[in-house]
């Protein structure tokens, strides 16, 4: 008979090899992908997104409120494309630059107005409860009080001002409904 070192770990190389494919991307299971969904890294870098994604909208969003007039002229009537993003001859007075104005501009002219700041809202507070693991407002109560009064704010904008450079704290949605 053979003596057998009695410290030696069995079956640890298998795990360790079975870990090293996955990370490597050698092999891809359900379960590794239900651990990765799972993954407290993964919720945390959902979470700073938002928070980054919600900086980057208020700050957007509260600059084209000053310097509508001079984007509007530059964006109006033209659609979004990738090429309008990359034209250098296009130059934006938005503190967030050529997308930060495309986005106030689709978002806020072209959709809910002024009320629009309440997605940026929504965002913060989804992505803080993802980051740190707690909420500042209840998170599903937040999102579904944002939504009405982001329809209502819309709509209660275009139902008082109908003319004048106004019209754009009402966005488009304000227009479709109030004149229906």
């Amino acid at each position: 008979m053979e003596n057998k070192p009695r410290n030696i770990k069995r079956n640890s190389s298998a795990k360790k090899s079975s870990t090293q494919n996955d990370l490597k991307g050698k092999e891809l299971s359900w379960r590794s992908l239900g651990r990765f969904i799972r993954s407290s890294r993964l919720r945390k870098s959902i979470g700073l997104f938002l928070i980054i994604a919600s900086t980057f909208l208020l700050v957007a969003f509260i600059s084209y409120l000053f310097t509508w007039r001079a984007d509007d002229d530059l964006l109006n009537g033209r659609m979004f494309n990738w090429e309008l993003l990359f034209d250098t001859t296009v130059v934006a007075d938005n503190l967030m630059g050529r997308l930060g104005s495309i986005v106030a501009h689709m978002v806020i002219k072209n959709g809910f107005g002024i009320s629009s700041l309440f997605f940026a809202m929504m965002l913060f507070v989804a992505g803080f409860r993802l980051l740190f693991g707690f909420s500042l407002l209840p998170v599903f109560k937040t999102i579904g009080y944002s939504i009405f009064f982001l329809i209502w704010f819309s709509i209660l904008f275009g139902t008082f001002i109908r003319t004048g450079p106004l019209t754009m704290l009402g966005g488009v949605f304000r227009f479709e409904e109030a004149c229906s």
